[in-house]
């Protein structure tokens, strides 16, 4: 499944959700003004992300169970996901890259600018980031203040 040249415009809670997808590729192509999140992928292999715009969203990219997601030449900027604190004070931290039980995800080349989050990334080890990838003005929190 290939999506090109597209503009994903306030596309609801979730630029793209997949679920059980192979080979899905986003190339030169905007995701802007979700209101919850740029992407989530369920248990997906293989998705290509190239030259893209992902901006202006509720919060990140969450990866669930999936083999092989790489982002590269692409801008990812002015997203933004506050921490919150439940009644009895438990804290629910934020992340750009929300990653869980997946493998060979990387970032290439791309630029990562004025978003905010609690964190990057919940777990670094999950993650590869090329030295060619620029981070500029985020706002990585890493602890909820009072």
């Amino acid at each position: 499944f290939t999506i090109k040249n597209s503009t994903l415009y306030g596309s609801g809670y979730v630029g793209i959700y997949a679920n059980n997808v192979k080979k899905l590729s986003v190339i030169k192509s905007t995701i802007t003004d979700c209101s919850y999140r740029l992407f989530i992928l369920d248990n997906c292999m293989n998705t290509k992300v190239d030259s893209c715009v992902l901006t202006k969203t509720g919060g990140g990219i969450r990866v669930m169970g999936s083999l092989g997601l790489v982002i590269s030449n692409s801008e990812i900027s002015d997203n933004k996901e506050e921490a919150t604190r439940s009644d009895n004070g438990t804290f629910y931290p934020t992340y750009l890259f929300d990653i869980t039980s997946s493998t060979n995800i990387k970032l290439i080349k791309s630029n990562i600018e004025s978003n905010t989050t609690s964190y990057f990334t919940k777990n670094s080890q999950l993650i590869n980031i090329d030295t060619d990838s620029d981070f500029k003005d985020n706002q990585f929190i890493g602890t909820f203040e009072n």
